[in-house]
């Protein structure tokens, strides 16, 4: 479970990272569009409008799966921790431990 949580926390940074670059994607064709105002670059700048719509788009699903993948890599971290620590409690409850010796001479001693 742990490695799973761990897995889905780099894929939910990553896309932290593709909303990071969806946005200054939007934001850089926004601005162009800007400039975009001479007769016949009506087209061009339709264009950079549809690039910016579907950047923003791109930004809000990355944004979206990143905090979900997130979310579910740390509870899988956190549940998977604490049952590995859990299962290590119960085998160390479950060994028994002997002693064996003669007076004070020697002693054979451990978990088995």
């Amino acid at each position: 479970m742990v490695i799973a949580g761990v897995t889905l926390l780099g894929v939910g940074v990553a896309s932290y990272v593709g909303l990071g670059v969806s946005a200054g994607i939007a934001n850089h064709a926004d601005t162009s569009a800007r400039y975009l105002n001479e007769p016949g670059e009506e087209e061009e700048r339709e264009d950079m409008l549809r690039r910016r719509d579907r950047a923003r788009g791109a930004a809000i699903g990355t944004g979206v799966a990143a905090c979900a993948l997130v979310a579910t890599g740390l509870a899988l971290v956190i549940v998977g921790r604490r049952r590995a620590i859990a299962d290590l409690q119960q085998r160390q409850r479950a060994s028994r431990s002997v002693s064996w010796g003669i007076g004070q001479g020697i002693y054979l001693q451990g978990r088995f």
